[in-house]
């Protein structure tokens, strides 16, 4: 394209320069064209979107390059000037579609790695920077709620969102996909149906089941798009079986939920085949082309044996034969289809606000996926996640964090339960680990408001007691010090037994960390207003 480009800028140049005869100009236009018009056909998916760029931008150049034509054959030294500041108008609108391009290289290289989780770790950490490294995540995620036109306060919501967009834009037609989002969100605004069913609890846990669903399903769109073996028979048989999964378990729900015009519509559309619900959204909503790409041969061969035949780059399934690059596109536009509609249901509930909880029927997968992508957030680049009991398990690539900071955190996201965390991290090739107590992180945070000064000083104290780098406590002798003189001062003490618990409390703390000055100094204080 550069080369094309600069072709026509010089046979302009010369034209213009020495009124050059035009043949020239013609053979350079004529090159221009062919390249216009071989990127005006749409790729195929997953180079869809890159190809719509280009096509616009060859575009916007061809126009104005014709413009600077008009110029050089203008009556007038006005017209001339006016045809070529509307030529290099076009120019600079076709560079903007050029500049876009590099949104689509920045999504590709976050999501190239085949492991769902390790895509949240690097989306956390990519977006944290391409939004300039927000103060605190909670403007992070106001910011991103914004972007998409999510108005509730849904914590984590916003990072979703920026996934989602992530996989649209390296894997899917953006275009379409945005459109039948937005779309089924503004329908869904308009339901009173919706607001009834997502106040029912039958809804609710098929909801989370068609969620769960879903998370399992990505893995298999990682592995067709950024597998080297992704003409292998068993990652094309896994991705036909998703193509099942997708529409049994995800896409009858959400369009069902789209078409129901009462809560026991709904209940007779998911109890039937999901071509029902389709067929009653293709009638009310022929603005939303949610039948478009469902081709049909995907639709039934997961119920019906899979793939019929694996032949070099060839796949046949059900009697119709795909090539590679064929099937990509097609399984990729039946994914498309079902995460649009998914995602214009979940932002319609996002808008509705907190009527709408569904952390109570989360999936382990989710929740891995969200402490991912959170660590992300802060920076931590995450090598694997464990949750097993009480403990949260991380083993991270880095070690120049802010382990605190992380503990916080993690103790503040809502799906997780574990009670103590682990990290595990090289640093200059030892391996070291990191402790924390995730409950009192959280008791300290949720209890905060409505404590006093000298209750909220011992509840930080117990959340530090809790935290080591290798057995060894993070707090230094001066900050126990300075806890202990607000703890052991007297001055405004109304209820000394409240007072006594709580030098017994940090005492009990002081012996935990091996910090002897401090747990006698407890002692002594105690003493002292005893003898007094």
């Amino acid at each position: 394209m550069d080369e094309t480009t600069r072709t026509v800028e010089r046979a302009l140049a010369k034209a213009s320069r020495e009124g050059e005869a035009p043949g020239a100009l013609l053979a350079a236009f004529y090159q221009l064209d062919s390249l216009v018009l071989s990127w005006q056909s749409p790729q195929p998916r997953p180079n869809r979107n890159l190809g719509k760029l280009i096509g616009r931008a060859l575009g916007q150049l061809r126009a104005g390059y014709e413009k600077f034509l008009d110029a050089m054959c203008a009556p007038d030294m006005n017209e001339a000037q006016r045809f070529e500041a509307e030529g290099n108008a076009e120019i600079r609108l076709g560079e903007r579609h050029l500049a876009q391009i590099e949104e689509l290289i920045w999504a590709d290289e976050v999501s190239k790695d085949s492991d769902p989780l390790q895509v949240a770790n690097s989306a956390g950490r990519a977006i944290r920077d391409r939004l300039g490294n927000p103060a605190t995540i909670e403007e992070l995620e106001l910011e991103l709620r914004r972007i998409e036109g999510a108005s509730s306060v849904s914590g984590g919501s916003g990072i979703e969102y920026q996934m989602m967009r992530i996989m649209a834009l390296t894997q899917f037609d953006f275009d379409r996909f945005t459109g039948i989002r937005d779309r089924v969100a503004d329908v869904l605004g308009k339901s009173s149906a919706f607001l009834e069913l997502g106040k029912g609890e039958a809804w609710r846990r098929q909801h989370a089941r068609a969620q769960a669903n879903l998370s399992g399903s990505l893995g298999a769109a990682n592995l067709v798009v950024n597998s080297e073996d992704s003409g292998e028979l068993d990652i094309v048989n896994s991705a036909v079986q998703c193509v099942a999964t997708l529409r049994d378990g995800v896409l009858r729900h959400a369009v069902a939920t789209v078409v129901a015009l009462e809560p026991g519509e709904y209940d007779s559309f998911v109890s039937k085949s999901g071509g029902h619900s389709l067929k009653a959204a293709d009638r009310r909503f022929p603005e939303i082309p949610i039948s478009e790409g469902l081709e049909s041969s995907f639709r039934n061969a997961g119920g019906h044996g899979g793939v019929d035949d694996l032949n070099g780059d060839e796949v046949t399934i059900q009697g119709k034969t795909f090539s590679s690059e064929q099937f990509t596109d097609v399984y990729l536009a039946y994914l498309e289809t079902v995460l649009s509609v998914w995602s214009g249901l979940n932002l319609a509930l996002d808008r509705f606000g907190g009527e709408f909880r569904m952390l109570d029927y989360i999936s382990p997968r989710d929740v891995k996926t969200a402490i991912t992508a959170g660590v992300g957030i802060l920076g931590v680049e995450c090598a694997s996640i464990e949750m097993r009991g009480d403990w949260l398990s991380l083993k991270v690539q880095s070690s120049e964090h802010d382990w605190l900071r992380v503990a916080a955190f993690i103790s503040g996201i809502e799906l997780v339960e574990a009670e103590s965390l682990l990290v595990e991290f090289l640093d200059g090739g030892d391996v070291r680990h990191f402790t924390a107590s995730l409950s009192v992180f959280r008791e300290a945070d949720y209890g905060a408001a409505a404590m006093s000064d000298e209750e909220n000083a011992l509840l930080v104290a117990g959340a530090l007691a809790g935290c080591a780098l290798d057995g060894v406590s993070l707090w230094h002798r001066q900050d126990w010090s300075a806890v202990l003189s607000k703890l052991t001062s007297r001055d405004g003490v109304e209820d000394y037994k409240a007072w006594i618990a709580r030098l017994k409390a940090f005492r009990r703390l002081a012996i935990e960390v091996g910090d002897d000055n401090a747990a006698a100094s407890c002692l002594s204080a105690i003493r002292s207003f005893r003898m007094a």
